[in-house]
Formats: C-alpha cells, structure tokens, sequence
C-alpha cells in the first residue's frame, strides 16, 4: 500500500512540474479602496523623533525639548526637559496604561496623564473609514465609537491629515491640528484641550539622513 501511495505523489508532482505557471495578473483596486489605503498611510507605524514645544499649562507657558519613542498607538514614551536640561516630565503608555515616571508637580501631573490619552487618539488611525467622504476643501470622516466618543478627522485633496477632532463629552473635546507636512509626516502638532486648560504646540525635528 505504501508503495502504492509513493508512485502516485511521484505521479502528481511530475504532473505539476510540467504544468505551466501562470502569471499573476495585477489587482486593480478599487477608488474606495485607494482613498482608505491614502487614508491609513497617514498614520506612522513605528518612529523616534526628537522635538521642541511650547506648551500652556493653566495659561502658564513654558517651552521645552524632548523625544517621543513609538511603538505603537498603545506603546509609546515622551520626555521633556528644559532648555537648560532639567526635567519637565517623563510618561510612557503600554498594556499597564498610562504612567507618569516624573513630573514636577501634582498639578502638571494630571495634565501629562491627559496629554498621554489625547496623543494615543491622534496615534490611533481611525475607524470606519467606509464612512470617508469628499467635500469642498478635501475629505472628511465622522462617527462615533463604542464609548460613544465622536470623532472627526479633515484631510486635504492629497489625503494629508489636517484636523482630527474627538469629543470625549459634550463639554469636554480635543482638537488636534497637523501642519508642515513632510513624506515623513506632519512636523507640526497642535494639541488643544479647553476643559482641561492646557495647549501643546510640538515641532518635531528634521530626521537626519
């Protein structure tokens, strides 16, 4: 029997040796389908930049350098320091959530956990991108998510991120603008959250080549 079974294998694979190999023909997406790959290639998958921002804490400025260290939406690290060296705060998220690993006060404490939340959502690349429609000035996308958070996200005509709004409730959202855009991505980031009294304008730096 089992000699039966090895001249038949033999059989089947000389037949598909001699069988022609035919070509793959080329997939031709769909124009929904290219404007949700556009969309989807506007969020990064993984990078390390270095920065400088100005930030209002309770309407106190202060400016700073630092690096944002990303992973992921959900695994990321920002630290800040002072012109002169001296650190603002240190915070990272991943699978334990958010933890503030140095901050100079309580107060600033709490508004780093709340910049850690905004900048995941503007990590996060949206959802129900069937939903993406055109407008005047270039696309748009709204929904809500399962928290009932509603998001809405403006691109331009080339599919370049411009604003992402998200509110968490009805008197409390962020507003997240992007400018400056590069093909590594927008240099410039506005984070703006009214209920919590706090704005961050980061500059990312030029990545060397």
């Amino acid at each position: 029997m089992r000699i039966v079974l090895l001249m038949l294998a033999v059989a089947l694979f000389a037949g598909c040796e001699n069988a022609p190999i035919r070509s793959l023909e080329p997939v031709e997406l769909s124009p929904e389908a290219v404007r949700v790959q556009a969309v989807l290639d506007q969020w990064p998958r993984e990078f390390k930049h270095d920065f400088a921002a100005t930030f209002n804490f309770f309407g106190k400025d202060f400016t700073g350098t630092g690096t944002l260290d990303v992973h992921s939406p959900r695994d990321f690290r920002i630290k800040c320091s002072s012109r002169s060296g001296k650190p603002i705060f240190d915070a990272r998220m991943n699978w334990a959530g958010i933890t503030v690993l140095h901050a100079r006060n309580a107060v600033e404490r709490g508004m780093v956990e709340s910049l850690m939340r905004d900048i995941r959502m503007a990590l996060e690349p949206p959802a129900n991108l069937e939903l993406l429609r055109e407008n005047a000035g270039g696309y748009e996308l709204r929904y809500s998510d399962a928290e009932l958070y509603r998001h809405e996200y403006k691109f331009d005509k080339d599919f370049r991120l411009v604003e992402t709004e998200i509110d968490y409730a009805p008197r409390d959202s962020v507003i997240i603008k992007f400018d400056r855009h590069t093909p590594e991505g927008p240099q410039q980031v506005q984070i703006h959250r009214p209920a919590r009294l706090y704005r961050v304008t980061i500059e990312f730096k030029p990545v060397a080549q």
